[in-house]
């Protein structure tokens, strides 16, 4: 929602469409049977929290340090391509630790070990894909419709891309 309102819609959807990719790959690696190792290395779990978290801190201290004194929205245009909004969307979707301990304990409340596996990933992961991406686009398009709305009262003392 926050992309929709500072850079529009367009940015939005590629943030989305680069956080649902990294997502689709955890699952994948969830499903596979690398999940459960990551899940169960501590070293390996704690690195991609560890990334995940200092990814947010410079987010943060990005947004502290930020000298930009108010949004202002481009018409149409964003100041990065929608290739820098993917990968953002994409960095911050796959360094997300609790996704793959989510996925890697949902997989088996679902599976039939007795029915053939690669039929049912696809129905999980497509089923997913699609409410997840529904939902991200409509908070998108909310944040966009309603930014001129949001832009107008707020003096924000940072962005975050």
């Amino acid at each position: 929602m926050t992309k929709g309102v500072t850079a529009g819609w367009r940015a939005s959807a590629a943030t989305a469409l680069g956080s649902l990719s990294a997502i689709t790959i955890i699952m994948t690696l969830s499903f596979t049977g690398l999940g459960v190792v990551i899940a169960s290395s501590e070293l390996v779990f704690n690195l991609i929290k560890w990334v995940g978290a200092a990814y947010l801190i410079y987010l943060g201290v990005s947004c502290l340090m930020s000298k930009q004194e108010s949004y202002v929205r481009p018409d149409g245009q964003t100041s990065s391509g929608s290739k820098s909004h993917f990968l953002g969307g994409f960095v911050v979707g796959a360094s997300n630790p609790k996704a793959i301990v989510f996925f890697t304990a949902l997989f088996p409340q679902f599976i039939a070990a007795d029915a053939p596996l690669l039929p049912q990933y696809f129905i999980f992961v497509s089923t997913f894909v699609v409410l997840e991406l529904s939902w991200l686009l409509f908070y998108g398009y909310l944040g966009a419709k309603s930014s001129n709305w949001l832009l107008a009262r707020a003096e924000p003392k940072c962005s975050i891309d």
